[in-house]
Parts: C-alpha cells; sequence; structure tokens
C-alpha cells in the first residue's frame, strides 16, 4: 500500500493505489467510539508537537498545513465537514506517521494511551473503512 505517491491512484488529494474511497461520514460509522476516540489523540499529537515534525516539513509529510491540521484535530470526531477530503488525508498521512514514520518516544506513547501494536491495528482498520484496504 502507498500513501501520498503520485505515481499510484489519484484520490482527492490523497493516493491509495488499487483502492477505492469512501467519504469520511462512512468511514466514521463504520468504526466503534473506541477507535474513533484514540484517532484524537493522535490527531493532537501530530498537529501540535513541532519536535515530531517541523512546520517546514508538515505538509509535505501531512498533505495539509499545520493550522488546518489543528482545526480538524481540535473538532474530532464531531468534525462538520465529515466529506472534506483534506480530512481523510490528516487521518490517514497522521497515522501513517505514527506508525511508520516519526521517531516515537515512550512518553509520546504514554500521552496517546497507545502502543505501536494498537496504533498498527488503529491504522489498518481507518484504511480498510475508509479505502478497502
Amino acid at each position: 500500500m502507498v500513501i501520498h505517491n503520485p505515481t499510484s491512484e489519484r484520490l482527492g488529494n490523497s493516493y491509495i493505489s488499487g483502492t477505492t474511497s469512501i467519504s469520511v461520514r462512512e468511514a466514521k460509522m463504520n468504526l466503534s467510539a473506541a477507535q474513533l476516540s484514540r484517532i484524537g489523540p493522535v490527531l493532537r499529537l501530530i498537529a501540535e508537537d513541532n519536535d515530531l515534525i517541523h512546520d517546514d516539513a508538515f505538509q509535505t509529510r501531512l498533505g495539509i498545513d499545520r493550522p488546518l491540521a489543528h482545526d480538524i484535530a481540535l473538532k474530532w470526531p464531531t468534525i462538520d465537514e465529515f466529506d472534506r477530503e483534506d480530512v481523510k488525508l490528516f487521518v490517514s498521512n497522521a497515522l501513517n506517521e505514527v506508525v511508520h514514520g516519526v521517531h516515537m518516544d515512550q512518553d509520546h506513547w504514554n500521552m496517546l494511551n497507545l502502543s505501536w501494536e494498537d496504533a498498527n491495528a488503529l491504522q489498518l482498520s481507518w484504511l480498510e473503512k475508509t479505502y478497502g484496504v
């Protein structure tokens, strides 16, 4: 699976090869309340911690700018714009960064109240519910 790769099939603002995308609203309806509540702290950590992803690399790595990411993170999971591609892009890329990108020390995992395995399972569930992978 490739996320954010211009050689893959284009889906809105995000790239996932060989998949069909659904709306954030539909994805949210397929996730449990516990899964939705676990995504919020991930979004807030990525949006707020400049040491994890510096401002000069934020938009390149996450696909949206930090102010928009911060706005989405603060409104999650009650954000009204559920069908916006930038919301799906940020959630997908933030989960990807936590699982495969940024260096997370134990303090970060404690703040999220997640293990790497939990975050990986959450990312896989999000991708399955959103992109059918």
